[in-house]
């Protein structure tokens, strides 16, 4: 079962411990992701309360982001390459945030995903998707497939979230910057 996003909480509905630097905040309701906030220094003359009001500020920021994004995609235009390998990763990354593609098959009757006149196994195409993460749960399928472009979560279940990074300022640059140049 995948877990639901953390939201904000009151101090009966969490629990927090420490590792070093770090506040984990796990929520009563086993449905409910866990956090690993990293707070530095101060954590240490700080109260539950006092990280839980940090937590809430970083999740209230965090809604405030989604609401507040620019839903506009940029689509790679037609004869230039949307997609390219990354010599360090092994990867196909993608260039901007819609691929036009088709869904073939190859000489072994393997289906294809054909990008670019190249031909990603259906393993490659879900390896270049999770370099994109989606920002809502709708998926476009047909001509193409938009997805929006935000740094690969990890495996776990758990977030890490900076708070101190999270002041609006860097938010808003921080979301400029991570849009691809066409």
């Amino acid at each position: 079962m995948r877990l639901k996003k953390p939201v904000q909480a009151s101090i009966e509905q969490v629990r927090i411990t420490r590792e070093g630097t770090t506040a984990v905040i796990d929520h009563a309701d086993p449905t409910i992701s866990g956090v690993n906030l990293t707070i530095g220094d101060a954590i240490h003359a700080m109260s539950d309360q006092d990280i839980l009001v940090v937590y809430n500020d970083v999740i209230a920021a965090q809604e405030q982001s989604r609401r507040d994004w620019d839903n506009t995609v940029i689509e790679i235009p037609p004869g230039k390459p949307q997609i390219k390998h990354n010599r360090d990763s092994g990867q196909w990354m993608p260039q901007g945030e819609v691929l036009r593609c088709s869904i073939e098959d190859n000489a072994e009757g393997e289906a294809v995903i054909v990008i670019d006149d190249k031909e990603l196994s259906l393993r490659e195409f879900g390896r270049l998707l999770t370099r994109h993460q989606s920002r809502s749960n709708s998926r476009s399928f047909g001509d193409s497939i938009a997805k929006r472009s935000l740094r690969p979560l990890p495996i776990s279940t758990r977030n890490s979230m900076r708070w101190l990074s999270m002041s609006a300022t860097l938010s808003a640059t921080t979301s400029m910057a991570l849009r691809p140049v066409p």
